[in-house]
C-alpha cells in the first residue's frame, strides 16, 4: 500500500495552528461585537426559562449539572465550557474564542464563526454552521448531526471527526472540509462543488454511510462504504492506495474521468455512469495480489470502464453494448455481459463462467482464457466482431471424440487478425474424430486466422487445430486425425512411410491395387511406373511405354494414384477377390445405377479407367491362372454386380471391397469433357508385354481411336480437404454401393512422442542386463600353481555400449536408443563330478543407463526417455567337458534389477517413475571339435537360450492427468543359433578364439504402453543377429574377450552393440 500523502502530523499542526490564531486574535471593533450579539440574541426563536447563563460570555465559564446557556457569545479569548450534562442553545462561537462540551453535554443551533468548537465524553450537536474558518472537532463517541461546512474567505472551514466521533446530515460546501479519521463515521454527508471530504488515519478503520459527492474525495487510509456512495457532476477523488470495503452501492456519474487508485473489496457493488467518462480502476501491478475482490455486481451503463496495471476477481461485469471494459495491464478473474471488451498486452481475461460481449480485441500479448484450471465446458458468445493482434486464446478440454467437452466461442460476426491458440486438457484420454472438436464457430467474414501454440494431446494422441472442411471451413475444431495434419514438412523419405502408417504387409495401396491390376488385364500393361519408396519388394519391372497410352502413366499406377488420393491413405490388409472369368462381353452403353450422381465408388473407378485408357475394354477375359492362393470365397455377390463382368466393373468390386465404402468427392467424365464410348462387340487379342511368374491369358483392351484420353486431375489436395474411408476389407454382401449411404471414415490417429519413449524405456530395460554364458566367461581354464589342477577361473567383468534403432516397430515415431552397462560377478562354488566335466555357481552385480529420443515424423514433435539401474543376480553353469571345450552346457541365469525412468516430451512436464522385475534365463548347446590342426583346432556350437524378461514398470499418472500402464509384465524372448570358432594351440598359457554366430530371436509378445486405455505397440517380435568376437587367454591369470553385435528385424528395426570383458584369477 502506498504512504498517505497526507500524513496525521501535518494535520495535527494545521488543527493547533488554526485554534491559535483564532485563540490570540483580538476584535478591533467592540461596536460590531455588539450589534452581532443582540442580532443574535434578538433574533432567537427559543427561550429557555430562568437559563443559568445568557448573553456574552466573559473569560472562562463553566456550567455543569442541569445548567442551561441561551443566546451565548463567546467573542475573543474567552470560553464556555459544558460538562455533565449541562446545555446550551443559540451559542455564537467567534474568531479566538472557544466552545466546549464534554460529559453527555448537549447544544443545539451553534455557529462557529472564526472559532472552535469541541465535543467529546459523548456530547451532542445538532444544527451547526461552520463559517470563516472556523473549527468543529468531534472525538470521544460524541456527535454532530446537520451541520453546514463552508467559508466565504481564503481560510477553510474545518470540521474534525476522530476517535469514535460521528456526524449525520453533513454538508460540506465551498472552502469547506470534512475530516473522517480514528475509527469515525459520518452518514448523509452531501459534498458540494467546492467543498472536499478527506478520509485519513494511521491504522483504524473509517466508515462513510450514503455519501453524495459533487466536490472532491481524498481517501488516504481504509474506508469502509455503506448505503450510496454517489460520485455525480464536477466530483473528483484522490487515492493513494488503500482499502476500500463497498457494502453498498458505488456509482460514478461524474462529468469527469476518475482514477481510483486502491483495493475494494465488500459485497457492494459498483456502476459507472455518464457515457462521455472513462473510470479506471488501478492497482498495485501485482497479478498475483487482487486488489478488486468485492462480490457485488459490476454495472457499466454507459462510457468506458478500465483496469489498469490492477487484478480485478469475482464481481460478474455487465454493460450495454454501447460501453466498452478495458484491459490495460490487468488481469480480470470474472464473467462479462453485453459491453464490449478490449484486451491490451500483457494483459489476461480469465472467465470465471458463460460470458456474452458485444465485441471482443485482443492486442498483442494479450491472452484471453476461457475457464477456470482443472474445469471446462465455458461459452463466449460474441455478437459482433472479433479481433486479435497476435493474442491468445486458451481453451480448456476433455479431449475425446467430436461430442468432448469443451470451452467454446461463438462469432456471430466478423473476425480478423492472427491468434494464437493454446488448449489444456483436462482429464480427457483422448479418441477419434470426424468432423473434430469445434472450438470457434465463425458466422460471419472468417478472415481470422487462428494458431495452435504448444502440444495438444490427450492420452496417447496427440490433436491439431485447423479449419473445418468444406461447408465448415469457417469454424475451427481440434483433430486427432492423420488426414488432418499437412504433410508438407514431411521429409520426403519418410513420406511414403507415413501413407503407408498401419499397413499390415508393408505394401502401400496403390502397389496392392496394381498388383491387382496386373492379374486383372492379364499382364497387360506397358508402362508402369512405382513409387519406389514404397513399392514392395515384388513389384513388376515394367518398360517399353505403349504408344497408345503416351501423356499417361500406365492404367494401374494412374488407378493406383487416383486411388490413394481419394482415400487418403491406405489400406490395413489385402485380401484378393473371386477372379472367375466373365460369361459374356459386358456392354458399357448405359451408365449403372449405381453411378447416380457420379457418387459410387465403383462408378467412380470405371469412369476413371475409361478416360485413362482413352476408350472402352471392348472384351474380357479374366486369367485363371492368376487368381492368387489366398482368394476369398465370396458367396452372396451383391445383386447389382450380377451381370458386372466389364474390367473396370470387376476392378471398381475390388477397389470397393478394399476401401470398405464410397468416396465423398470426384470429377465426372462430364465434368472433365469426356464422353463414354461404345464398345465394339469384335473381340480382339492383345499380347502380353509383361513376363509374370505364371503366364498370363491375354485380353483384348482395343481402343477405340476416335476418343481422346482425358486424364483426371490427379493433384494431392491440401491436407484439409481430404477425406479418408474405413479400408477395412468386406464381403460384398456387405459393401456400401449407393451414393447416398456415407461409408464410415478411415481413422488413423496420431501418437505422441512420449508413447516411443515409455515403449523404448521398458524395453531397453529389459535387455540392459540381459547376457549370455559367453558375456561372462568364455571357455577357459587355468592351471593351478600349487595342486597341478585346471581350475576354472572365478571373477569377470564385462562392459557393453550399443545403439538401437526403432526404425518404423512403432507406427509414425522414429525411436532412436543409446545404452552402456558394466557387470562384475565371480565364482563363489565349483565342483567336479569326474577329470572332464566341471560346474560352478557365481553372483553378479551391474549399473547401467539407456537413453532415448522419439520423433513424430507427423508432428515433428519429440521426446526424451532414460533409464538407469542396477542388478543383482546368481548364476550357475555346467560343462560337460570344459577342458577341451567340447559336449553340453547348461547356463543358467536369475537376476533382479531396479530402475529410475523419465519421460521428458516437448513442452511436457518431466515425468519420473519407477521400474523393476525378475530377468530368469537358460541356455544349452553342444560343442563339436570339426578337426585339428598342429596349431588350430575347429568348433561349431548350435545352442539355445529362453529368458523370462519380467521387468515392468509401476502404473503413474503424469502431470497431464493420462494414466500410463503396459501391455503386459513380461514375455519369453527365445534365441536360436549357432557359433562357429576356431582356437589356437601356440602354448598352454595363451589362447586366441575368433568366432562368428548366427541367431534367430523372437519375442512372443510385442512390447506396448497404455496411455489412458490406448495401447500403442512396438511391433517387432523376429530378429537376425549376427555376432563377430574374439576371446583371448593372455596368461593364466588374464582373459580378454570382445564382440560385436548386429540385429536386424522388420519394419528397419536394427540394434549394435560392442561388448568388452576380462577376467582375472587372483
Amino acid at each position: 500500500m502506498k504512504n498517505s500523502n497526507r500524513s496525521p502530523k501535518n494535520i495535527s499542526r494545521n488543527f493547533k495552528h488554526h485554534k491559535e490564531t483564532s485563540l490570540s486574535s483580538k476584535n478591533k471593533n467592540p461596536i460590531a461585537t455588539c450589534v452581532a450579539a443582540a442580532l443574535f440574541i434578538f433574533g432567537s426563536s427559543s427561550v429557555i426559562a430562568n437559563p443559568d447563563h445568557e448573553g456574552i460570555v466573559s473569560g472562562e465559564l463553566t456550567l455543569d449539572g442541569n445548567q442551561e446557556s441561551i443566546n451565548a457569545i463567546i467573542n475573543n479569548n474567552n470560553r464556555l465550557t459544558l460538562i455533565d450534562d449541562a446545555s446550551a442553545e443559540h451559542t455564537a462561537v467567534n474568531t479566538g474564542s472557544t466552545f466546549t462540551l464534554k460529559e453527555d453535554s448537549t447544544a443545539s443551533i451553534t455557529s462557529v464563526t472564526g472559532g472552535f468548537f469541541s465535543l467529546s465524553d459523548s456530547s451532542k450537536a445538532n444544527i451547526n454552521t461552520v463559517l470563516s474558518g472556523g473549527w468543529l472537532e468531534v472525538n470521544d463517541d460524541a456527535s454532530i448531526t446537520e451541520t453546514t461546512i463552508s467559508s466565504d474567505i481564503e481560510k477553510k472551514s474545518i470540521v474534525r471527526l476522530y476517535q469514535d466521533g460521528s456526524a449525520t446530515k453533513t454538508t460540506v460546501s465551498d472552502n469547506g472540509i470534512l475530516y473522517v479519521s480514528g475509527d469515525s463515521r459520518a452518514e448523509d454527508t452531501h459534498v458540494t462543488k467546492g467543498g472536499e471530504l478527506i478520509v485519513y488515519s494511521e491504522s483504524l478503520d473509517q466508515t462513510l454511510k450514503n455519501t453524495h459527492i459533487a466536490g472532491k474525495l481524498t481517501l488516504d487510509s481504509d474506508v469502509t462504504l455503506e448505503g450510496k456512495t454517489e460520485f455525480v457532476s464536477s466530483a473528483t477523488v484522490e487515492t493513494t492506495g488503500h482499502l476500500i470495503d463497498n457494502q453498498g452501492q458505488l456509482i460514478f456519474n461524474s462529468d469527469n474521468d476518475i482514477v481510483i487508485e486502491a483495493m475494494i473489496d465488500g459485497q457492494g457493488s459498483l456502476t459507472k455512469e455518464n457515457p462521455l467518462t472513462t473510470l479506471t480502476l488501478s492497482g498495485t501491478g501485482d497479478a498475483w495480489v487482487a486488489s478488486y475482490v468485492y462480490s457485488g455486481e459490476t454495472h457499466i451503463n454507459a462510457g468506458n470502464l478500465k483496469l489498469a496495471n490492477t487484478h480485478f476477481f469475482g464481481s460478474p461485469i455487465s454493460g450495454n453494448p454501447n460501453t466498452r471494459l478495458i484491459l490495460e495491464k490487468s488481469t480480470l478473474d470474472t464473467t462479462v455481459q453485453g459491453s464490449s471488451v478490449f484486451i491490451d498486452k500483457h494483459s489476461i481475461w480469465n472467465m470465471q463462467g458463460d460470458s456474452n460481449i458485444h465485441h471482443l480485441d485482443i492486442l498483442d500479448s494479450g491472452r484471453h482464457d476461457l475457464n477456470n484450471p482443472g474445469k471446462t465446458g465455458n461459452q463466449l458468445i460474441i455478437n459482433g466482431d472479433y479481433f486479435s493482434d497476435n493474442g491468445t486464446l486458451i481453451f480448456h478440454s476433455q479431449l475425446a471424440g467430436d461430442d468432448s467437452v469443451t470451452d467454446h466461442i461463438l462469432i456471430k460476426g466478423n473476425t480478423g487478425g492472427h491468434t494464437n491458440v493454446q488448449v489444456i486438457n483436462v482429464n480427457g484420454e483422448g479418441n477419434k474424430t470426424d468432423s473434430g472438436i469445434q472450438l470457434i464457430e465463425v458466422r460471419g467474414i472468417s478472415d481470422g486466422e487462428f494458431n495452435q501454440v504448444g502440444r495438444i494431446t490427450a492420452g496417447a494422441y496427440e490433436y491439431r487445430l485447423g479449419r473445418g472442411k468444406d461447408e465448415l471451413s469457417k469454424n475451427w475444431y481440434l483433430s486427432s486425425d492423420i488426414t488432418d495434419y499437412s504433410l508438407d514438412s514431411v521429409p520426403e523419405a519418410e513420406l511414403p512411410e507415413i501413407l503407408a502408417l498401419k499397413s499390415d504387409n508393408a505394401a502401400a495401396f496403390s502397389a496392392k491395387l496394381a498388383d491387382y491390376a496386373l492379374q486383372a488385364v492379364g499382364g497387360v500393361v506397358d508402362s508402369f511406373t512405382q513409387p519406389e519408396t514404397y513399392a514392395p519388394s515384388n513389384a513388376p519391372e515394367l518398360t517399353a511405354p505403349d504408344p497408345k497410352r503416351a501423356n499417361a502413366a500406365a492404367f494401374s499406377a494412374k488407378l493406383a494414384d487416383y486411388a490413394l488420393q481419394t482415400v487418403g491413405g491406405v489400406v490395413d490388409s489385402f485380401t484378393q477377390p473371386e477372379t472367375s472369368p466373365p460369361s459374356n462381353t459386358p456392354e458399357l452403353t448405359a451408365p449403372d445405377p449405381k453411378r447416380a450422381n457420379a457418387a459410387a465408388f465403383s462408378a467412380k473407378l470405371a469412369d476413371y479407367a475409361l478416360q485413362t485408357v482413352g476408350g472402352v475394354v471392348d472384351s474380357f477375359t479374366q486369367p485363371e491362372t492368376n487368381a492368387p492362393s489366398n482368394a476369398p470365397e465370396l458367396t452372396a455377390p451383391d445383386p447389382k454386380r450380377a451381370n458386372a463382368a466389364a474390367f473396370s466393373a470387376k476392378l471398381a468390386d475390388y477397389a470397393l471391397q478394399a476401401v470398405g465404402g464410397v468416396v465423398d468427392t470426384f470429377t465426372s467424365p462430364e465434368q472433365t469433357g469426356q464422353t463414354t464410348a461404345t464398345p465394339d462387340s469384335t473381340p480382339k487379342s492383345t499380347d502380353s508385354a509383361v513376363k509374370p511368374a505364371s503366364t498370363p491369358k491375354s485380353t483384348d483392351l482395343a481402343v477405340n481411336p476416335a476418343s481422346t484420353p482425358k486424364p483426371t486431375d490427379l493433384a494431392v489436395k491440401p491436407a484439409s480437404t481430404p477425406k479418408s474411408t474405413d479400408l477395412a476389407v468386406k464381403p460384398a454382401s456387405t459393401v456400401i454401393s449407393s451414393a447416398k449411404t456415407a461409408a464410415p471414415k478411415r481413422q488413423t490417429l496420431v501418437h505422441t512422442p512420449e508413447n516411443g519413449s515409455y515403449i523404448a524405456n521398458i524395453a531397453m530395460a529389459r535387455n540392459l542386463f540381459t547376457t549370455r554364458l559367453e558375456d561372462r566367461t568364455g571357455h577357459y581354464l587355468y592351471k593351478d600353481i600349487v595342486t597341478g589342477q585346471w581350475q576354472p577361473t572365478s571373477m569377470w567383468m564385462h562392459t557393453q555400449g550399443g545403439r538401437s534403432q526403432f526404425g518404423n516397430t512403432v507406427d509414425q515415431l522414429n525411436i532412436k536408443g543409446n545404452y552402456y552397462s558394466v557387470q562384475l560377478g565371480g565364482d563363489i562354488a565349483q565342483w567336479a563330478t569326474n577329470e572332464q566335466d566341471s560346474g560352478r555357481i557365481g553372483v553378479l552385480a551391474g549399473l547401467g543407463k539407456a537413453t532415448n529420443h522419439s520423433h513424430s515424423k507427423v508432428t515433428s514433435y519429440h521426446s526424451r526417455g532414460s533409464v538407469d539401474g542396477y542388478n543383482l543376480g546368481i548364476y550357475a553353469t555346467w560343462f560337460a567337458d570344459q577342458q577341451n571345450n567340447t559336449g553340453v552346457y547348461i547356463d543358467t541365469l536369475a537376476q533382479y534389477s531396479w530402475f529410475n525412468n523419465a519421460v521428458n516430451g516437448q513442452g511436457k512436464v518431466e515425468e519420473k517413475y519407477k521400474s523393476s522385475g525378475l530377468t530368469a534365463s537358460i541356455e544349452s548347446g553342444y560343442t563339436f571339435n570339426l578337426a585339428n590342426s598342429d596349431q588350430l583346432s575347429y568348433f561349431i556350437q548350435p545352442n539355445a537360450q529362453i529368458t523370462w524378461a519380467g521387468i515392468n514398470a509401476q502404473t503413474h499418472k503424469t502431470a497431464d492427468g493420462a494414466v500410463v500402464s503396459y501391455r503386459n509384465n513380461g514375455h519369453f524372448v527365445t534365441r536360436i543359433g549357432a557359433k562357429a570358432y576356431l582356437q589356437t594351440h601356440d602354448s598352454l598359457n595363451t589362447k586366441f578364439t575368433p568366432f562368428v554366430a548366427v541367431n534367430w530371436i523372437h519375442q512372443n509378445q510385442n512390447t506396448g504402453t497404455i496411455i489412458s486405455g490406448q495401447g500403442i505397440d512396438n511391433k517387432i517380435q523376429n530378429s537376425t543377429e549376427f555376432n563377430v568376437g574374439v576371446e583371448s587367454q593372455i596368461d593364466q591369470q588374464l582373459h580378454i574377450w570382445a564382440n560385436i553385435n548386429h540385429q536386424m528385424g522388420r519394419y528397419n528395426y536394427t540394434d549394435t552393440n560392442a561388448l568388452v570383458g576380462v577376467k582375472y584369477h587372483f
